[in-house]
């Protein structure tokens, strides 16, 4: 995958604002969860209110990663605050995987098309968000749906064994050239980060028992 990846181009390099000498420094924090990107629902059977499909994904991914660097914009306009590090949390099922065979219900020509299409796409938007911040880091776990069809029940030994697992290296290579980005891709459920000296433990949830 790592040598078939398309590279997306470099987007500009980081620029730092002016900065007030009182400014406020702190980090940004977004959690991208449960995508399940190329799932077709319906709008007639959700009476309207939730269509789901490639394209619907496409504009929320967009509308997540425009949304975050306008309160970024906004905040540090006055120069009371300042926000060098973004800390972007992906937390599990991208796609939807194979084990309810949700892949006869979706966009993509097959699942391997839709973990290929999700890692090109959570490229792109890392790659929107990098000329804004003098560091991102990524921190990836495992969901639940990805996993592979014979594996019914859930595995508690094989967090990377799953379609979800197989877009990371689209997603590392995707934004080539663009040093500020760094990936955290433990052989974990749990990955565990500091943002402003608190700790994070970072789990999809499914092993929380309902």
């Amino acid at each position: 995958m790592l040598e078939v990846a398309p590279r997306i181009p470099a987007p500009p390099a980081y620029v730092p604002p002016a900065e007030s000498p009182d400014a406020s420094v702190e980090t940004i924090f977004n959690l991208w969860s449960d995508w399940h990107a190329y799932e077709i629902v319906k709008g007639e059977r959700v009476l309207g209110l939730n269509e789901y499909n490639a394209d619907e994904m496409g504009k929320r991914v967009k509308r997540i990663v425009n949304s975050c660097l306008s309160i970024k914009a906004r905040m540090e306009r006055g120069g009371g605050w300042r926000f060098p590090r973004c800390v972007v949390g992906c937390n599990g099922d991208f796609v939807s995987g194979t084990i309810h065979e949700v892949e006869r219900h979706s966009d993509a020509p097959s699942v391997i098309q839709a973990v290929y299409g999700t890692g090109l796409t959570l490229a792109a938007a890392l790659r929107d968000l990098s000329p804004h911040f003098e560091k991102i880091d990524v921190y990836c776990t495992s969901g639940n749906h990805g996993r592979l069809p014979d594996a019914r029940r859930m595995q508690q030994k094989d967090p990377s064994r799953k379609l979800g697992h197989r877009d990371l290296p689209v997603r590392q290579d995707g934004p080539h050239d663009v040093p500020n980005i760094t990936f955290h891709i433990p052989d974990s459920y749990v990955v565990l980060y500091d943002i402003e000296g608190w700790r994070f433990l970072q789990t999809h949830g499914h092993d929380i028992k309902s």
